[in-house]
């Protein structure tokens, strides 16, 4: 049975799995600029399963993300704080609780607009090309599968 975990996960559980928070780590280094002040964010190991993965983010107060398109659909769950979303030019505020939705290869970007640290659930749904990847403005191409590498 894989027991793999982590963003875009290779294998996917053969049967239900459980995974504690506590054995949840959150890596400021895997994602581009994840470590750089201004584009500071984090990742903690979620699942992939055969039509979507899941995945919590947290990002300190006055951080935001480099724009990007991602080849799979998004749904959004905010947990923490306030982050404003820049889909497509339109802003949208979440506070906890709010949830947000938008489409395969849409142009986005997010940011901490509030004071305390920002926490949300990113559920990235299966599409055509699985795994999906991310595509950044300045070229960088980052499949989920590659994440997983980065997280073991």
């Amino acid at each position: 049975m894989s027991r793999e975990t982590g963003a875009g996960a290779a294998a996917v559980p053969a049967g239900p799995m459980h995974l504690p928070a506590s054995a949840q780590v959150v890596r400021y280094n895997v994602l581009p600029g994840g470590e750089t002040d201004g584009t500071r964010r984090g990742v903690a190991n979620g699942f992939a399963t055969t039509s979507a993965m899941v995945n919590v983010l947290e990002m300190p107060p006055g951080q935001s993300s480099p724009k990007r398109q991602f080849t799979g659909d998004h749904v959004l769950y905010q947990l923490a704080g306030t982050v404003e979303w820049d889909v497509e030019g339109v802003i949208h505020r979440l506070a906890p609780g709010d949830m947000l939705y938008f489409p395969p290869n849409t142009t986005y970007s997010f940011a901490n607009v509030g004071a305390d640290l920002a926490r949300f659930i990113d559920v990235a749904g299966k599409v055509d090309d699985w795994p999906p990847r991310m595509k950044y403005e300045d070229g960088t191409e980052i499949s989920s599968g590659t994440l997983n590498q980065l997280f073991n």
